[in-house]
């Protein structure tokens, strides 16, 4: 990697504190209020499918619940990301529109 190279790729990634607390505020909210609760959705909806099998489909009811192991992993990951982007913001946690 050339010199330029180097400037231009280490340049154009997202440095801690360039963001305005406003916006970084805006993002956890997005991450914790928006995608949380959309992966919550696809989790109860897994749910639901899975309640809904006939017998004799125990690989697929064992495929949704795997489905929904990863979207509740999903949904960790999610809020630790949000609250991570607001760490150090006096108002740390997103903001509670919704109850995720």
């Amino acid at each position: 990697m050339t010199m330029m190279a180097e400037h231009t790729s280490s340049s154009n990634r997202p440095r801690r504190g360039t963001l305005s607390v406003g916006e970084r505020k805006r993002i956890g909210d997005e991450l914790h209020d928006g995608l949380a609760q959309d992966l919550a959705g696809v989790s109860l909806l897994a749910g639901g499918l899975v309640g809904k099998l006939p017998d004799g489909v125990g690989a697929l009811r064992i495929e949704l619940t795997q489905v929904q192991d990863i979207l509740s992993q999903s949904i960790t990951r999610c809020r630790l990301l949000a609250y991570a982007v607001c760490s150090d913001i006096k108002d740390r946690r997103p903001s509670q529109r919704g109850s995720a």
